[in-house]
């Protein structure tokens, strides 16, 4: 079966990571896999399609520079009647546009993948065009069961065409003998510094705690919200502490050199990050949102705060700081979890029978 994946992308995150685990596990399922990929004129993400073209999958990169381009359709469609592709599956709210409208040009059979729950999906126009695209495609797949939720209620896509495949993700062996400071706590965050991820909820709990503390954080990631957050940091004197230390290419090596990860986020569609901070032994202080309570079982793997509440969150960490054996036994734990219910090999099974349905 010959499957053309596609996705826009502008950087490197989490349905993007997902698909660099995703499309190759498909290959060694014997599926010929393609991958169109959709990037800002100006980011043609060379990298991240080098890393699919050395595996021989075929990556067919496409500049859109607009929320809608008609002459991205047409590209799509060319790309098809060329390719001749079993299915196409689509990531992404503008995969999904410009991917639906080529394969129903073209009559071949669509699945389309659901990442995230954004507020914006929930409004007008947003909602209605989710709720028409979806009626085309013969099959939805939800990255968790609170999206899967979002998917039929939200945009009203009938319950017999979605399917929840959580993320997968197999650990590997560290490249460095990175380890924590022996000589005090290191706290972690990973992720995009946007609104969604919360990170000054982090910040604002570690204010209350430096004064009995000894700790030191480190912030990986970067985004629209950094130098706010780098600013709330120095308010909050912080500053000797917190090391924001901007996007690295491998950031999940980067959680080898924390004791707890933190993932304080307002809202996840599925939240890999923490199956990240799981490969790595870590325990895992989460926010009570969405998908991440599928994720992280709480006071055994890590803990569930409440969205937010810089109370809890400050409670929990000072509840891992003073207690190494309890975050080596809760990052175990998670370890364990992450091997027997995420793997890559069970995501990539689940996705390929929902193709054997649709083809059916």
């Amino acid at each position: 079966m010959h499957i053309l994946h596609i996705v826009k992308a502008s950087g490197v995150a989490g349905y993007e990571n997902h698909l660099r685990d995703l499309l190759p596990a498909l290959q060694t399922l014997g599926y010929t896999i393609e991958l169109a990929l959709l990037h800002p004129p100006q980011t043609p993400l060379t990298d991240f399609a080098a890393q699919f073209q050395q595996q021989q999958i075929t990556v067919h990169q496409l500049p859109i520079a607009q929320h809608f381009s008609l002459a991205v359709v047409k590209a799509l469609v060319a790309l098809l009647r060329q390719s001749q592709p079993t299915l196409v599956h689509t990531h992404g709210l503008h995969a999904d546009l410009h991917g639906t409208l080529a394969a129903k040009r073209t009559g071949i059979p669509l699945v389309q993948s659901r990442h995230n729950d954004d507020p914006f999906r929930r409004k007008f126009p947003i909602n209605q065009l989710n709720t028409w695209l979806g009626g085309y495609a013969s099959a939805v797949i939800a990255i968790s069961h609170y999206l899967n939720r979002f998917v039929t209620e939200v945009e009203r896509i009938p319950a017999n065409k979605v399917t929840t495949i959580h993320y997968g993700l197999d650990p590997t062996p560290p490249n460095a003998p990175l380890a924590p400071d022996a000589n005090g706590l290191t706290i972690g965050f990973v992720g995009r510094l946007i609104e969604q991820k919360g990170v000054e909820y982090l910040l604002q709990a570690l204010a209350t705690l430096k004064d009995t503390l000894a700790f030191q954080v480190m912030i990986v990631g970067d985004g629209n919200r950094r130098a706010a957050l780098e600013a709330l940091s120095a308010s909050l004197a912080l500053t000797d502490r917190v090391q924001f230390l901007g996007w690295q290419a491998n950031a999940a090596a980067q959680m080898r050199a924390m004791d707890i990860v933190v993932v304080p986020s307002r809202w996840e569609g599925f939240g890999l990050v923490a199956l990240e901070a799981m490969a790595a032994r870590k325990p895992v202080i989460a926010s009570r949102v969405s998908a991440l309570p599928e994720i992280i079982v709480d006071g055994q793997t890590g803990y569930l705060i409440e969205p937010g509440n810089v109370t809890q969150l400050a409670a929990a960490l000072e509840t891992l700081a003073t207690a190494p054996q309890k975050r080596q036994q809760l990052g175990n734990a998670g370890y364990a979890r992450l091997t027997a219910a995420f793997s890559v090999a069970k995501m990539a099974q689940a996705t390929a029978a929902v193709y054997t349905d649709v083809k059916r």
